[in-house]
């Protein structure tokens, strides 16, 4: 088995794997089958969440149960396995890759960081011959390969209480320009602004209709646009998180749309990396309890432990198994639920930042995440 990443066609008409931070992609991941012998459940494992995979398929269910499930095709709680849709993809038999057979499987790729960055995948399969169940090892294939990262866009936000109407907050977002892959044509368009909440909406604070004052929607190299929302809540908890967009491509209307969030695929990313950095989390508390029972061990014939130290122990492994519910299962690790937790008093905005190069070459997302939507005030309490 074979497996090669076939990058996008750029509108020069050449294909070019260099991205840009934030950008998200659409490859194709081709898999051929170079042996004598059919393969089949083909798992794939990447070092970070930098891509995921499109199965086809209709997720049903009511909103809220839609919010419980995982992102498409990912089967672990670190958001970095996942299984190859090999159904109603045009192969011979369902399932099962045949020698000489090839197949392609449609990712949608999106690097965080910019700089050269290492991409790693570990396939995992089996062949068809084999009996499930039966004691047999796996076979494995490792693809490795390196992509230069340009810096895109940098966005900062910040919250502050409105003096205008009491419970409101004023969101200032600021949007700088750094893309630097070549001396000109570095101009970048904001597409849209948008909110994920489940108890709070935001409205754009713009120049009245008529007034001859356009939004401002193109950004030249190192320069920097501002825009301000109105943030408004808490309202009747509905159980159901929402995404607001403010689609700047209206022009002076300023308005926004509001739709689940689980119907749109821009929070994907984010569920990943929320799902990685917290078993990342765990697993390196988990290493540290096991290096400190390990120590705890080899001192137990130098002298006994006293009742303080065993109460620390106690105390520690209790407090480090409550990170295991991330392995429960319901929901799963990577859903929106997770990402939103119901039972939060003090939700958390994430505002999403969407934009693209004015041919339409490229496009991708920007995250604000832990934004708090009741901050602390510096005020004197009593005044």
């Amino acid at each position: 088995l074979t497996a090669d990443i076939v990058a996008p066609m750029t509108a020069s008409g050449d294909s070019n794997s260099s991205i840009f931070q934030g950008q998200i992609s659409k490859w194709n991941l081709r898999l051929t089958n170079i042996g004598t012998a059919p393969a089949r459940s083909i798992y794939l494992k990447c070092n970070s969440p930098w891509l995921t995979i499109w199965d086809g398929s209709e997720k049903t269910g009511g909103e809220t149960s839609l919010e419980d499930q995982a992102v498409s095709c990912v089967v672990s709680p670190s958001g970095t396995l996942m299984r190859l849709p090999m159904e109603d993809i045009g192969l011979k038999i369902d399932g099962e890759i045949q020698p000489g057979e090839s197949f392609d499987v449609a990712i949608d790729v999106r690097a965080s960081k910019s700089g050269k960055q290492s991409l790693y995948m570990l396939f995992r399969y089996d062949l068809a011959s084999q009996k499930e169940g039966s004691n047999h090892t796996h076979r494995w294939l490792r693809k490795m390969f390196e992509v230069p990262v340009y810096p895109s866009v940098e966005c900062h936000s910040s919250i502050l209480p409105s003096f205008a109407s009491l419970g409101e907050h004023i969101l200032s977002l600021e949007i700088s320009n750094l893309r630097n892959d070549k001396p000109h044509g570095l101009d970048l368009e904001v597409e849209a602004i948008m909110l994920a909440s489940r108890n709070y909406a935001f409205e754009p604070l713009i120049p009245p209709v008529g007034s001859g004052v356009k939004r401002q929607t193109g950004i030249g190299w190192q320069e920097r646009l501002s825009a301000h929302y109105k943030i408004t809540g808490p309202f009747e908890e509905s159980g159901v998180c929402h995404l607001h967009k403010d689609d700047l491509s209206f022009g002076e209307s300023g308005l926004v749309t509001r739709k689940p969030a689980v119907e749109s695929s821009h929070l994907d990313f984010l569920r990943l990396d929320r799902a990685y950095n917290e078993f990342r989390q765990i697993f390196n508390s988990h290493q540290k309890a096991l290096a400190r029972a390990a120590l705890e061990s080899d001192d137990q014939n130098a002298h006994p432990r006293s009742i303080a130290e065993i109460r620390r122990t106690n105390t520690s492994v209790l407090s480090g198994s409550e990170g295991d519910s991330i392995f429960d299962g319901t929901p799963e690790a990577t859903s929106l639920s997770k990402l939103f937790p119901k039972s939060s008093q003090h939700e958390t905005l994430v505002l999403i930042c969407s934009w693209k190069s004015p041919d339409n070459s490229i496009s991708g997302v920007h995250f604000i995440t832990g934004i708090s939507a009741n901050p602390p005030s510096d005020a004197c309490p009593i005044a």
